[in-house]
């Protein structure tokens, strides 16, 4: 056994290096007697650890930053074969100052975390060299003054344009999008979090809905998030998710039968309009609602993206005097600078200046 990634799994576990601690130093030794020592169960329970360390969406992003940095490394002539080369201090910083001309700091930094998640034993190297740590410094202070830019939130009237627009079709498609929409603004859901919902994270109650959220991007932790149903008014009709929800699933089981608890509740569907494929992708929440808004006869609908339900949401709850402990809570923000980032305020959106003048 030549590493201490040791049992294999559907969700391959990263090599194990941690040369901070003695007791691994030598891990990557096909020799060493640390790894061999280990029983199968030891083994298999640091890899499942090993392979919970990073959620879904840090390894999607992981893997896309590497595949850029290897093509950049065949580009510039190196072996890639080479990996004492490839990760050595001087070409990993050649590359990040590089990408800093064009890419992001938080690119920036994730490329950099990418590298030394992938590094293995070439990682202490990285970790320690003062040329490196200097470079990204100067990266950084270059990059002051950059604004990133932020999927926009969107107005009570685009909501329910688009609501309208998908809800006024009658496909199995157009009811996921519909109930994808309004669930999704209605709790402000990660895209992740959408695709990550079985049919049993789903109970109706006579309030509305119980949504399980078994896990998600920055949480292990399962949770229960309250899907009020609206007043019973034409406009509401449209945007209730419940409803959107409810109709979503009985469509489902007239087309297909009966769902397992365990599949996916929002699925690909195939040609012809009915069929359901499998779970659908993070990556296809965003398109989906590119196109509701653009039916809707929204403006500039390629500028909204997943992230819009959960700026949506924060922006519009708090404008309705919902407290921001209530908003963090059901966006599951755990501090308040990160869930004030996805406010979409206007400059003079109640300025708190004119507090002199209130009585």
């Amino acid at each position: 056994m030549s590493t201490i990634s040791l049992i294999s799994s559907s969700r391959p576990a990263p090599s194990f290096h941690a040369p901070a601690q003695p007791v691994y130093e030598d891990a990557h030794s096909a020799s060493s007697a640390l790894v061999r020592s280990l029983s199968a169960t030891q083994a298999s329970a640091i890899n499942e650890a090993l392979g919970n360390a990073l959620s879904e969406n840090s390894r999607r992003a992981y893997a896309s930053s590497m595949r850029q940095f290897t093509a950049w490394c065949l580009v510039e002539g190196k072996d890639t074969d080479d990996k004492a080369t490839m990760f050595s201090p001087l070409v990993v910083t050649t590359y990040l100052v590089t990408i800093s001309a064009t890419a992001s700091p938080k690119t920036v930094g994730v490329a950099h975390a990418a590298i030394l998640n992938a590094a293995g034993p070439y990682k202490a190297a990285l970790s320690a060299s003062e040329p490196l740590k200097q470079a990204l410094r100067g990266c950084r202070r270059a990059a002051r003054g950059y604004v990133a830019s932020k999927a926009p939130a969107l107005s009570r009237e685009d909501i329910l344009k688009g609501a309208q627009a998908v809800a006024a079709l009658s496909t199995v498609a157009s009811a996921r999008d519909h109930a994808i929409f309004t669930l999704g603004l209605a709790a402000g859901l990660r895209s992740s979090d959408l695709v990550n919902l079985i049919w049993s994270d789903v109970t109706f109650v006579e309030e509305g809905v119980e949504l399980r959220i078994r896990f998600s991007k920055t949480s292990l932790s399962e949770c229960t998030l309250p899907i009020a149903s609206l007043s019973d008014t034409p406009q509401n009709d449209v945007l209730d998710p419940v409803k959107a929800v409810k109709k979503y699933m009985r469509l489902v089981e007239v087309f297909e039968g009966k769902q397992p608890d365990d599949s996916a509740l929002f699925r690909s569907v195939r040609k012809g309009g009915y069929a359901l494929g499998g779970a659908l992708a993070p990556a296809a929440i965003t398109p989906i609602l590119r196109s509701l808004l653009k039916r809707g006869g929204v403006e500039n609908p390629e500028t909204y993206s997943s992230h819009s339900l959960r700026s949506t949401m924060a922006t519009t709850a708090s404008r309705q005097g919902f407290s921001l402990d209530s908003i963090m809570r059901l966006g599951r923000w755990e501090t308040p600078s990160v869930a004030l980032g996805y406010f979409r305020h206007q400059q003079w959106d109640n300025p708190a200046s004119a507090w002199l003048g209130a009585e």
